[in-house]
């Protein structure tokens, strides 16, 4: 694995196509903390559930599939009474709904940018490092994407020598647990029940 080889290896990985996870995402600038998010993904059969708990501890739900999303927000007690927001889906929404970067985006990148590629352990999964250099804005990005899941599992962007952002991703379950109502509107709608 090299600055020049990186991006085929990641493409040639294979990912969960069930799966569920949870992740933290931290913004800030170095040891000072501005804002943290907590997301819980479940994933399967080209749906996409996320539960987010933002900085301000609003939960913002939201459900992908056949290029819909439908988006509401409760705080766990009365998202029965959410008024869900229902439109169509664009690229990688679900990705960006995660609040976090996707592996595509790697795959994506100018590999002249690509300035490290290793084949190294995290949080002890094998895992794939790329790290990008924007030298014109200061910026420097990490990405770790799990051989054993083929998901991106933690990322970085540094400014300035200043970490940023933050983002690590808990342990993966595949398949997820066979619920009907994991992929379920507050009203009791079911888009996509999982068998």
């Amino acid at each position: 694995v090299n600055p020049q080889t990186v991006q085929s290896v990641i493409a040639s990985l294979s990912r969960y196509e069930s799966y569920y996870r949870s992740a933290t995402v931290t913004y800030g600038w170095g040891d000072n903390e501005s804002g943290r998010v907590s997301v819980r993904i479940w994933k399967d059969g080209g749906w996409t559930r996320t539960q987010t708990v933002l900085s301000s501890g609003v939960i913002e739900n939201s459900i992908t599939g056949n290029g819909s999303l439908w988006l509401w927000y409760g705080d766990g007690t009365k998202e029965e009474t959410a008024a869900v927001v229902e439109g169509s889906v664009e690229g990688m929404l679900s990705e960006r709904m995660q609040y976090m970067p996707s592996y595509e985006e790697i795959l994506s990148l100018d590999p002249t940018l690509i300035t490290q590629a290793a084949y190294l352990y995290y949080g002890g999964q094998p895992c794939i490092y790329v790290e990008v250099e924007n030298s014109a804005m200061s910026y420097l990005y990490r990405y770790w994407v799990s051989v054993t899941s083929g998901l991106l599992i933690a990322a970085e962007t540094e400014k300035s020598g200043v970490v940023v952002y933050r983002m690590d991703s808990g342990e993966v379950m595949s398949p997820i647990a066979a619920q009907k109502d994991t992929f379920a509107l507050p009203d009791g709608t079911i888009l996509y029940g999982v068998d």
